[in-house]
């Protein structure tokens, strides 16, 4: 199976022998790391695109994927449709998504965004809702960092 992968073109799952992995310590742990990832490897995919909406059923169905993670905004962006998440749409996209993946009994997984908070989300239901996004809790702490470092220089001017 081969994926798009940002940066560097394809990416083509099983290429690589085990014993070639890091994670089996360049082939010090080959059996422990096919056991491990036939008992407690979590594959996680994320849809994020318009061709990935059009080809749910397809990758819904792949043998070894364990849940499909939905990106909001680059689904969205994808869609011609930025942040527009009550567009008929990105709303018709999501719904195919989610009925695709709980119908191949897969497991579901998104952020919430715009109004769909974590209950609607567990509603609809998907098994993952993360609480925040990384890049938004980020931009969040720097911003009150800057704040407090403006308060704190209060009289002094800028150069």
């Amino acid at each position: 199976m081969s994926l798009r992968h940002a940066g560097t073109g394809l990416t083509d799952f099983g290429a690589q022998p085990p014993a070639l992995l890091r994670a089996t310590g360049y082939g010090q742990h080959v059996t422990d790391y096919e056991q491990w990832m036939a008992e407690e490897f979590l594959l996680i995919i994320q849809i994020e695109s318009k061709e990935a909406v059009d080809a749910i059923d397809d990758i819904a169905a792949v043998e070894g994927i364990d849940m499909l993670f939905i990106g909001p905004i680059d689904l969205s962006a994808s869609l011609g449709a930025l942040g527009q998440f009550d567009s008929a749409e990105f709303i018709e996209a999501l719904e195919k998504i989610e009925q695709s993946v709980l119908a191949a009994g897969k497991y579901l997984g998104c952020i919430p965004f715009g109004n769909w908070d974590s209950a609607r989300l567990y509603r609809s239901g998907h098994h993952l809702v993360l609480a925040g996004a990384d890049t938004l809790l980020l931009r969040e702490a720097a911003g009150r960092d800057v704040r407090e470092l403006r308060q704190a220089c209060g009289s002094h001017p800028d150069p």
